[in-house]
């Protein structure tokens, strides 16, 4: 009988530790991130040189350069008609999800921040 009893504290012990210990962390790391939008004009995307098969690769790999590590990529199609010239607007809107450390560094590259 001792037995069970010190096996059913144990057990919600461990359960409840382990479930406190991951929301904890999940709420701190959502706390810790910003998410930045840009809206660059055609063949001005500072990350088109880098390399990749995929515009989110080469996302990847340009905010890599800046020692920033992506953590969410999103790209919106825009419902307007452009030309193919340069300093025309893009046809997407991107969206990273980074660490807020790296905020002020993206804005000055050209992001801004999404407003909810």
């Amino acid at each position: 009988m001792k037995l069970s009893i010190i096996y059913v504290a144990f057990l919600a012990i461990f359960t409840y530790s382990c479930n406190g210990e991951d929301t904890n962390e999940k709420a701190s790391t959502n706390q810790d991130q910003v998410a930045l939008k840009i809206d660059p004009n055609q063949c001005e995307e500072p990350w088109i040189q880098f390399a990749g098969n995929s515009r989110e690769e080469k996302m990847t790999n340009y905010l890599s350069s800046l020692n920033i590590e992506l953590i969410n990529y999103k790209e919106e199609a825009k419902d307007i008609m452009a030309c193919a010239a340069c300093g025309c607007p893009g046809l997407t809107v991107y969206t990273v999800t980074v660490d807020k450390k790296h905020q002020a560094l993206l804005e000055g590259e050209g992001f801004s921040i999404v407003s909810n």
